[in-house]
C-alpha cells in the first residue's frame, strides 16, 4: 500500500514534468522489493511447517514458490532502488534495470507454473481436456518465453546500446497473455476460476507500456 502511494505521487511527477519523479520511482521499488523480502517467513513457514506438520494450510511447493520468488526479485530491485537515488549515474541504473526485469518475470514464471503444479494438478480429476491443455502449456510455458525474450531484449540493449523496442513489446504482450489467458479459461474451469483471486491480475494493463515504448522507440528511430 504504501509503494502504491509513492508510485502514484511518481505518476503525478511525472505527468509535470518534475525530475523528483525518479528519486520517487526509486522509493517504489524499494517497497515492491520489500514485499518479497517479506516472502521469506512465509517460505520458511510452509518449508518446515509442511514438514512437521499434517495441516492442509502448509504446502512444501507453496513455501519453494515464496523463497525462489524472494531470492530472485528481492535482490535486483532493492539494488536498483538505491542506484537511482544517484539518477545522474545512469549505467549502473540501466544495468539494475535489465537484471531486475528479467528475474522479475523469472520470479513470476516461478510462482505461477508452482501454483499449477500444487493447486491446480491435483484438483483436476477428470481426464484433461482442451481446456486444461491450453491452461497447462500456458501456466509452465507462457511466463518462461516471456522471461527469455525479456532475458534477450537486455543482453541486446547491452550489446548494441540500444533497446529492440520488438523484443520489448513481444515480452510484455506475452506476460500479459498469461494472464488473459487464464482469466478466459476460468471462465469454462471451476478450478482455475476459484484460483482467480491469487494472479496478479493488474498485470493485464501492461499492453499499453508496451504501446508506449513502440511509440517511444518509432520517434527515435
Amino acid at each position: 500500500m504504501i509503494g502504491a502511494i509513492f508510485a502514484l505521487d511518481c505518476a503525478l511527477l511525472f505527468f509535470k514534468k518534475d525530475a523528483k519523479y525518479v528519486e520517487r520511482f526509486g522509493k517504489v521499488l524499494l517497497f515492491e522489493s520489500l514485499y518479497f523480502l517479506l516472502l521469506f517467513p512465509a517460505a520458511l513457514n510452509h518449508l518446515v511447517g509442511s514438514i512437521i506438520s499434517s495441516s492442509a494450510f502448509l504446502n512444501f511447493y507453496t513455501g519453494v514458490s515464496c523463497l525462489f520468488q524472494a531470492a530472485l526479485i528481492f535482490p535486483p530491485l532493492f539494488i536498483l532502488s538505491r542506484k537511482l537515488r544517484k539518477p545522474q549515474d545512469f549505467p549502473p541504473i540501466l544495468k539494475w534495470a535489465g537484471i531486475s526485469a528479467v528475474l522479475y518475470v523469472f520470479g513470476f514464471w516461478v510462482r505461477h507454473g508452482l501454483l499449477w503444479v500444487y493447486a491446480l494438478l491435483p484438483l483436476e480429476t477428470q481426464p484433461a481436456g482442451f481446456v486444461d491443455i491450453i491452461g497447462s502449456v500456458n501456466s509452465l510455458l507462457t511466463l518462461l518465453v516471456a522471461a527469455i525474450v525479456t532475458l534477450a531484449a537486455v543482453l541486446t540493449f547491452r550489446q548494441k546500446k540500444n533497446l529492440n523496442s520488438m523484443l520489448a513489446v513481444i515480452a510484455i504482450i506475452l506476460v500479459e497473455s498469461y494472464f488473459v489467458i487464464y482469466a478466459l479459461i476460468s471462465v469454462w474451469s471451476p478450478i482455475y476460476h476459484d484460483f482467480l483471486p491469487l494472479t496478479d491480475f493488474w498485470m493485464i494493463t501492461l499492453p499499453l507500456l508496451g504501446i508506449e515504448i513502440y511509440l517511444i522507440s518509432k520517434k527515435t528511430k
